[in-house]
């Protein structure tokens, strides 16, 4: 996948509506990680070494390199998984709060994508699960 250039500019909406939960602990290339370790914001509990690949694990849910306003302190060598949310047509990749040309999306748009969001990753986590059409849950066999 080519490399995204658009920027999007979160602060309309961080920290007052969106908390950057899309901003969590992912494995960052080792070479990445050894070269910024200095401008890591959040304590690293462990560092978990993976195929070449660092996971700084900091016990929650934000990344290592998300200052506290919110903002990547890497944006330029950010993971490519950062450099592509926003920009995949699954709906566990897109921001919320603007789309993918960073255009603010409406509150019914918002809340269609969260549904999206819920149903993509309730069938990831099982995905043998599935509901009927008056919401109840069914098995596959």
């Amino acid at each position: 996948m080519k490399k995204n250039n658009t920027k999007f500019d979160c602060s309309k909406f961080v920290p007052h509506e969106c908390k950057c939960w899309c901003c969590g602990p992912v494995p960052v290339k080792k070479e990445v990680y050894e070269a910024n370790k200095h401008l890591r914001f959040r304590p690293v509990l462990k560092e978990l070494d993976i195929d070449g690949h660092i996971f700084p694990d900091t016990g929650s849910t934000y990344c290592t390199f998300l200052s506290d306003d919110y903002h990547c302190l890497i944006y330029d060598s950010r993971p490519d998984i950062c450099q592509q949310f926003g920009f995949l047509d699954s709906p566990l990749m897109q921001c919320p709060y603007m789309d993918k040309h960073g255009k603010t999306r409406s509150k019914s748009n918002r809340k269609q994508l969260e549904k999206s969001f819920q149903d993509a990753l309730n069938h990831e986590i099982n995905p043998e699960k599935s509901e009927d059409e008056n919401g109840f849950s069914n098995f596959k066999s």
